[in-house]
């Protein structure tokens, strides 16, 4: 039997995440209460130290349109965006 594949999102965000705690929670909400439903959000946890991953993952368990990517050593933000 075929695998199914599920439409791609008609627009797709990427945040690039290191050590934001303190912001990505108010970024996440802004974009996920946006009035256009179908999208994705792909978050890139550079290897954060704070609790960034996990305000991410606790929003990923929410919210099946977040995506995370962690990467296991740091890059910065162009080459995470990559």
């Amino acid at each position: 039997m075929p695998d199914i594949l599920e439409p791609l999102p008609e627009i797709t965000v990427v945040v690039t995440v290191f050590n934001q705690q303190r912001y990505i929670q108010p970024a996440l909400t802004s974009i996920v209460h946006q009035e256009f439903d179908d999208l994705e959000v792909v978050c890139i946890d550079d290897t954060s130290t704070d609790q960034s991953l996990r305000i991410l993952k606790e929003n990923a368990a929410i919210d099946r349109r977040i995506r995370i990517i962690e990467n296991i050593k740091n890059l910065g933000p162009g080459p995470s965006r990559n």
